[in-house]
């Protein structure tokens, strides 16, 4: 079992410049990092859509090892921000028979889909998710990617974002999965769009034999037009607030979707 820590916070002492930028950072209180920790920077509306690696902690400063995209004044918080598992353009990785609870309750100042997922496997080529319990995510339950990419017979509940969310796919598979009570942080999370949902370059995927219920869709998202050739199989999708299934055709040119 993997468990999120308690949010951590802390405030800017000194402004942060949008990259080219200083990866020095100055805060109030050094001892609550440590070398290893993740951290992302947000100051009311306005966050950096990346997390930060910390590889030095000073006497009043952390040093993390990318810059940031977004400008801050001095008195933003720093907050612990990560995705338990994270991995990108990582082959043949095997995440089978794990309990993974985001610990949603404890960490609410924060809730955004780039940063802070259970599972985040980006361009993974030949990945394969099963039998995993994820629940009370922070934001999003399941994000994959890669080609020939599987997510079977898990369960995703109580999610702050999306259940499970295709990303860059060619081939993925989504089975036997129970996904229900997605979405609950509404909005703010952005890509707020259901229980099983496609971004773009996502094609030749199945959706099958999954159970949905409580999303804003069930299957959501068919939208652009890379989104092609998807068959949505024997599905029961229950109580979504938005639609069932819900795509754009022909407007913006996803096709090829066969529903039955």
């Amino acid at each position: 079992k993997l468990k999120r820590c308690n949010q951590i916070t802390d405030t800017t002492s000194t402004n942060i410049t949008a990259s080219p930028s200083s990866t020095v950072i100055a805060v109030a209180n050094v001892s609550k990092w440590a070398v290893g920790m993740s951290v992302c920077v947000f100051n009311g509306a306005l966050y950096d859509t990346h997390n930060h690696n910390i590889i030095a902690v000073g006497t009043s400063t952390i040093t993390v090892d990318t810059a940031f995209t977004q400008a801050f004044a001095s008195g933003g918080t720093v907050i612990s921000s990560f995705n338990v598992i994270d991995g990108v353009s990582v082959p043949n990785v095997k995440i089978y028979g794990l309990e993974i609870d985001g610990n949603k309750s404890n960490n609410t100042s924060l809730v955004k889909w780039e940063l802070q997922n259970d599972i985040y496997m980006s361009g993974c080529d030949y990945l394969s998710v099963q039998d995993c319990y994820v629940h009370d995510s922070q934001c999003e339950g399941i994000q994959f990617g890669g080609t020939t990419s599987t997510v079977c017979n898990n369960t995703v509940l109580n999610t702050n974002g999306n259940g499970i969310h295709y990303s860059g796919i060619g081939g993925g598979v989504a089975a036997f999965n129970y996904v229900k009570n997605c979405n609950l942080a509404g909005a703010g999370a952005g890509h707020v769009d259901g229980c099983i949902i496609f971004s773009d370059n996502t094609n030749d995927s199945f959706i099958c034999n999954n159970y949905c219920e409580n999303g804003v869709c069930g299957v959501g998202s068919i939208d652009t037009d890379n989104n092609s050739n998807v068959v949505i199989q024997g599905n029961i999708i229950k109580s979504c607030t938005a639609n069932a299934i819900e795509g754009i055709f022909p407007t913006v040119s996803g096709g090829k979707v066969t529903i039955t």
